[in-house]
Formats: structure tokens, sequence, C-alpha cells
């Protein structure tokens, strides 16, 4: 990833992923992403992963919670896309019927700005909870999140994506 100008730009070739040099227990993240036209776009797009630890069991993807960041708003009408959380080696707490075997599915629909616009997103982890806001509207939202302070990672996995304005506010340590 390429930081200048203030964007960090992955071409789309193989994965991606860029960890932050500080750790965060408890913070407000914000940015702005999209995917560039003419770029190449997988179907796991990319992502942020928060309480990134290490890689997990199988060494692709980093051990945390990422919140996906794809193409496609929904896929099989399940709320599965931008917005949804990938659980690598980190279950959650979500309501079963939110929950396949590694994925959480949103609680709302994404309000995007159009396929190629910037779109900005907001994720708080609190304690062992995280939120999950994309242009405004909160989108996703789960619970027993491990509590370690650990890098924040902007990833993308054979696609095409771009970063900007990427802001990190720690919060106090909720008890």
């Amino acid at each position: 990833m390429d930081p200048a100008a203030g964007v960090f730009r992955a071409a789309g070739v193989g994965n991606t992923e860029l960890f932050s040099a500080d750790r965060f227990d408890d913070f407000e993240l914000t940015f702005e992403w999209r995917l560039p036209p003419g770029g190449p776009v997988s179907g796991n797009g990319g992502g942020v992963v928060v309480r990134a630890e290490g890689w997990n069991a199988l060494g692709l993807d980093p051990r945390g919670v990422e919140v996906d960041l794809l193409s496609e708003a929904d896929r099989d009408g399940r709320r599965y896309g931008t917005g949804c959380l990938a659980l690598y080696d980190t279950p959650v707490d979500v309501p079963a019927d939110r929950r396949t075997r590694r994925h959480v599915y949103r609680t709302a629909d994404v309000p995007r700005r159009g396929p190629h616009a910037w779109n900005a997103a907001r994720i708080v982890c609190d304690g062992d909870a995280l939120t999950v806001a994309i242009n405004g509207a909160v989108v996703n939202r789960a619970a027993g999140l491990p509590r370690r302070a650990a890098p924040i990672v902007l990833r993308s996995q054979r696609t095409a994506i771009e970063y900007r304005d990427v802001a990190v506010r720690p919060l106090p340590r909720s008890n």
C-alpha cells in the first residue's frame, strides 16, 4: 500500500495487509474507502481487522474480527457483504440467526454512495463491544470480543481498494 497523498492504495494483486505500528484496545476508527474504477475485484474484497493478533490457524488471515468492505451490498439475500463481520479464530456473541460458521450478517442495509464513490466508515471497539457504521448508519454490532491491545489492519484480498482519512481515537478503557 502506498500512503502517497494520504491515500493507501492496494492494487488488487494477491493479499495485502497493512498493520498499524501502534496497538489499540478501546478506540474509534474512522476512514473512507472506495473500490477504484477499473481495478480487479474478488469475492473477498477488502476490510479492516480489529483486535488483530498474529495469524489465524490457516496462516491466511490476521486473527481477529474483520469488517468486510465488499463490492456487493448483499449476497443470497442474507445481509452478507459490506459491514458484515468475518471471524478469524475470534468468536463473538451474536444471535444464532445472524451467524454462520465464520461470518456475522449485518443488521441493516448499507447506504452506498455508488460503485466507485468514497464511502465513510466508523468502527468502535469499546470493551468487548464492536459497533460498525457505514455512511452514518449503524449496520452491525457484536459483543464478546477479546479484550486485548492489538494492531488494526487495513487489507485487500485480490481487490483494488483505497483508504483515506484514516484516524484512530483511543477511548478510555471501560471496565
